[in-house]
């Protein structure tokens, strides 16, 4: 699912098409149909354009046809990065973005990527972890808090390491319904 969001965001392509792909390049069929693994992507895409991550995405634009500028690399190169990066006018995404930190005693080396990181031209970061779990009915600090834990950490990671900038925002997007569930400290 992670892979065939990623190529909605960067690629340009309709959730059908990225979960085909993903698929195809697996050697896999899908673990659920494609129809629902569509429409996981969709809502994916849905949630991130309604809650500000994708600014300036036409509201009829559909998942994965951004307006304007094509969705790549900012300045000339107009493809998608390789390496996943995209942009949209002010702001720029970063899938699997990989991050390292020592831990808390210093005996160990904690790595990991983050499913998306978006920096606006403010610097301001949102930092979001796709979550194909199902969705909380509750909240998701009851119902996953190691989940919870795990977005904190990630966006106190970026905090604190290379990228020099408070992360704005960190939460969870769960694909099944759609719904980002913010987790601020709290």
């Amino acid at each position: 699912m992670h892979a065939a969001i990623g190529l909605v965001l960067t690629r340009g392509l309709d959730a059908k098409e990225s979960v085909r792909r993903v698929a195809r390049a697996l050697a896999v069929g899908p673990a659920v149909p494609l129809d629902e693994a569509a429409k996981d992507v969709e809502r994916a895409f849905a949630a991130l354009r309604s809650e500000g991550v994708l600014p300036g995405v036409r509201a009829n634009g559909g998942p994965g046809r951004p307006a304007g500028p094509t969705w790549g690399r900012r300045g000339a190169d107009a493809g998608a990065g390789a390496d996943g990066t995209a942009s949209e006018g002010d702001v720029a995404l970063r899938l699997e973005y990989p991050f390292a930190e020592a831990s808390a005693d210093g005996a160990k080396l904690v790595v990991g990527y983050v499913d998306l990181v978006a920096s606006g031209a403010d610097g301001a970061l949102t930092v979001i972890d796709f979550k194909t779990d199902r969705a909380p009915t509750r909240s998701a600090r009851e119902e996953y808090p190691a989940y919870v834990k795990q977005v904190r950490q990630y966006a106190a990671v970026l905090a604190r390491g290379g990228e020099g900038r408070p992360a704005t925002r960190a939460g969870l997007l769960f694909t099944e319904t759609g719904r980002v569930e913010w987790c601020e400290e709290g």
